[in-house]
């Protein structure tokens, strides 16, 4: 074989390569694997200051106009102003969260990460209405909790005044140690202890302390648990030296 036909071979042969690697999709099996580009509908990348402050606002804006701190009849749909006539329809305005969950315990203390973080007041703000809300509220429902047995559950911050398990109370009052520290002028003091004693004293442990519990299976250790209550007592301790 001559040296021309030599040739001429190997440019076909590198010809038809490049044609099948330009056609065929990359994967692992022809490109390295930190090549591959993730097909994702949102691309990675280092994410500017600018476009954080963006996303954190468009947030904002959508949260603060769906988690409205009202109660309505839930028969009736009146709002209600005065606390003196709650009875068993009053529950929170609807929206699309509820503000006195887990989730939102979460949510308030991100609030003021955000604010603190970009200088924001409006973050702040957003936690801080709706806890002073739950905080003046929370009088009221607790007598109306005590002498209604009868009620159930269905009373909406039955979750805060009487709390079951760590996801009643745990991220909650930690926000609201975070927000009492950041100079609230909500009077939370009443929740955060009440919810500092039931972690402490009445939430189900393991003979070593671990906080645990009894389900699915007995003796269940959650992840959920590790944020709920470590958190809050840790802050309890920031708060109280």
């Amino acid at each position: 074989m001559t040296m021309k036909t030599i040739t001429l071979l190997l440019l076909l042969a590198l010809f038809c390569q490049t044609v099948v690697s330009q056609q065929a999709p990359q994967t692992d099996s022809n490109t390295p694997l930190h090549q591959l580009k993730p097909n994702y509908p949102v691309p990675y990348g280092i994410a500017k200051s600018e476009e954080i402050a963006a996303a954190l606002n468009r947030i904002h804006g959508y949260l603060d106009e769906v988690t409205p701190a009202a109660f309505v009849n839930s028969k009736t749909g009146e709002v209600l102003s005065d606390l003196t006539r709650i009875d068993e329809n009053t529950t929170l305005k609807p929206g699309d969260f509820r503000i006195v969950s887990y989730e939102w315990g979460v949510a308030y203390a991100g609030m003021l990460l955000a604010s603190q973080a970009t200088g924001d007041p409006r973050f702040r703000d957003y936690a801080e209405k709706r806890l002073q809300f739950i905080a003046e509220s929370a009088p009221y429902f607790r007598s109306t909790t005590e002498a209604h047995a009868d009620w159930g559950t269905k009373l909406p911050l039955r979750n805060l005044l009487q709390p079951r398990a760590l996801d009643d109370c745990g991220a909650m009052c930690a926000a609201m140690i975070k927000a009492k520290r950041n100079g609230s002028k909500a009077n939370l003091q009443p929740l955060i202890e009440s919810h500092i004693n039931y972690i402490m004293a009445k939430e189900f442990r393991l003979q070593d302390g671990t906080l645990a519990r009894n389900r699915p299976q007995p003796r269940t250790i959650w992840l959920d648990d590790l944020f709920m209550g470590v958190p809050a007592i840790a802050q309890m301790g920031k708060l109280t030296g």
